[in-house]
């Protein structure tokens, strides 16, 4: 599943700086810089979609003799150093170059800078501060783990520039709404929807990699552990999504896929487990038929969404939001009913599959 941001092949050079002295033997010189670049592949559902001038992000890395397996010699090479966009290309102060006498490097990277309070270098375990979630923006993103070894092509052999994968920390959710086909005569008007409950504040724990060298986070919600003193928020269309204003869906439309109305979009959440009587959903709604309107409110525990559509709710819910999934919630409204779908993609890629509740 592709949920990344991509880091590649553009070469940068930073201007050089004497406050400290790095790999500049002249072997190692006759090499270039160690630089890092950058290609945008677009996130067709995440708010950011490319860096922007100014970013920045944190690198780490050493270098190592031997095997990554078992290493001698181990040796930091970037401890926590920012590298920065420009636009066009990525700077880092204080050039280190390609070592040849050694065999390997490893590196790891953490977006945006400043992000960490724990930060080992050779073993890329990274722990966050508190992070705070406003809905709007992405708070956090992990690389990858690089190795680059010496003889493979193209990173050390030819001094590329070093291709770091990074990957979504948050969880993604939208709202949707729209009629069931029996009564798309009907002129739907939302008028109030608010997510309730949601924790936004907490830290993340990278516990290892896996073998393709993604970051897997500690216990609890992929990684993340609420804040010791909890703050909750709740989120309606008008906070932390790109929704202007509620849906009124007119009658002979919105009773499919896609003519379903926007009430939540891209909303960037903290992963969380959802605990009983906590996280839930409210829509308030005008159904007009026939000259005949009648209001509604709902209220919906998000524990509750069910992945077998029957009126039986006790098959395997959606227990949580979890790192870099997308979460796509329909609610699909009735004259006397209303059900709730969801559906559960990576960030980037929607895939069918749903999960149903019948309330």
């Amino acid at each position: 599943m592709k949920r990344y941001i991509f880091l590649v092949v553009a070469v940068a050079l930073a201007t050089v700086s004497c406050s400290k002295t790095y790999d500049t033997n002249l072997n190692a010189a006759k090499t270039g810089a160690i630089g890092f670049g950058t290609w945008s592949d677009v996130l067709t559902r995440a708010p950011m979609t490319a860096f922007a001038d100014g970013n920045e992000f944190d690198v780490f890395g050493y270098k190592w003799k031997g095997s990554f397996a078992s290493p001698t010699n181990p040796t930091d090479v970037f401890n926590g150093d920012d590298v920065k966009y420009n636009g066009s290309t990525w700077s880092y102060e204080n050039p280190r170059f390609w070592d040849v006498n050694f065999d390997g490097y490893t590196f790891f990277a953490v977006y945006p800078k400043d992000k960490l309070t724990t930060a080992p270098v050779q073993t890329g375990l990274f722990v966050t501060n508190e992070l705070t979630f406003d809905g709007a923006t992405e708070p956090l993103l992990i690389a990858q783990r690089k190795t680059v070894n010496k003889g493979g092509a193209p990173y050390f052999n030819n001094y590329d520039a070093v291709p770091l994968v990074f990957k979504h920390m948050s969880a993604l959710v939208d709202l949707k709404v729209r009629k069931v086909e029996a009564i798309k005569g009907a002129v739907l008007e939302v008028t109030g929807i608010t997510l309730n409950n949601i924790q936004t504040k907490g830290k993340f724990t990278v516990a290892s990699y896996s073998g393709d060298n993604d970051p897997v986070g500690s216990a609890g919600a992929g990684g993340w552990e609420l804040a010791a003193t909890p703050v909750p928020a709740n989120f309606t269309n008008a906070s932390g999504s790109g929704v202007a204003s509620l849906p009124t869906l007119a009658a002979n439309s919105g009773y499919d896929k896609a003519g379903a109305g926007d009430l939540i979009s891209e909303l960037v959440v903290m992963p969380q487990i959802f605990t009983v009587g906590g996280q839930s959903l409210t829509i308030e709604y005008t159904l007009t038929s026939g000259g005949d309107a009648t209001e509604h409110t709902v209220t919906v525990d998000l524990r509750d969404f069910d992945e077998v559509e029957n009126a039986v709710n006790t098959d395997t819910t959606i227990p949580s939001w979890l790192p870099g999934v997308h979460y796509t919630y329909y609610l699909i409204i009735d004259a006397n009913a209303i059900s709730f779908t969801a559906s559960v993609a990576s960030w980037d890629v929607e895939k069918d599959g749903y999960y149903y509740l019948l309330n």
